[in-house]
């Protein structure tokens, strides 16, 4: 039953495109960026909304790893305001959310539309776009971006955020000893996939600071995600 159940849907992934893809990494490595559109002519996440067959399987993939984090949701500072995920897909963060802080109005914005209980918008984060909330969420967005893209959507967000606005940016932080694997093999992943990395504390404090963003807090730093509570 946990087989046919949770296990079997990651196998089947994780046996599909990551296997192939990594068959490049070496390239990967080399280039310092990402090999998927070179292999299958498009980017990944255009390549995924174009292709459904895949799609109820990534969906399932988002919201089994949403799992890892939607217990610290009770640690965010909410009561009634208006909550943004951006890059959300399924929302299944935003529902978590909305069974820890019922008040709240939430909002999912991805680049592919879906049907979704939230109040949506279609936005691609790349592009700049205005909506305004008192809450902005990015979770697991920028580990899968390069530094320059990542700042691209970065001030994209910032764009909107007036002096009382909160970001909050659900992340894995490695740590500075590459001899702790937390994350550090995950890397290889995204970037043969994407272009990304998981980045350390510091690494965060240098991207969130070249759009004058600035760590306040930060919610359970050991875990395998850590939430970081982020100011203009």
């Amino acid at each position: 039953k946990i087989l046919e159940t949770d296990l079997k849907p990651m196998i089947v992934y994780w046996q599909d495109l990551p296997f192939k893809v990594s068959s490049n990494l070496v390239d990967a490595l080399k280039r310092g960026d990402e090999v998927f559109t070179k292999m299958y002519g498009q980017p990944f996440f255009d390549y995924m909304n174009e292709h459904k067959s895949l799609q109820k399987l990534t969906s399932f993939m988002s919201e089994y790893y949403t799992s890892d984090y939607t217990s610290l949701v009770k640690n965010l500072s909410l009561s009634n305001e208006i909550v943004c995920d951006i890059g959300g897909g399924t929302g299944a963060l935003l529902s978590s959310i909305k069974q820890h802080h019922k008040d709240v109005t939430t909002i999912l914005v991805d680049k592919f539309k879906i049907e979704t209980q939230h109040n949506f918008y279609q936005i691609d984060f790349f592009n700049e776009f205005s909506l305004k909330s008192d809450v902005y969420i990015l979770s697991r967005v920028l580990h899968d971006w390069s530094d320059d893209m990542a700042i691209i959507i970065l001030k994209n967000v910032v764009d909107n955020m007036s002096s009382n606005s909160i970001l909050y940016i659900f992340e894995t932080i490695v740590p500075e000893n590459t001899l702790v694997d937390k994350g550090h093999t995950l890397s290889f992943h995204l970037l043969s996939f994407l272009g990304g990395y998981e980045r350390t504390l510091k690494e965060y404090r240098n991207l969130l600071s070249a759009v004058n963003l600035t760590i306040l807090d930060i919610y359970a730093p050991d875990n395998l995600i850590s939430i970081m509570k982020v100011k203009k």
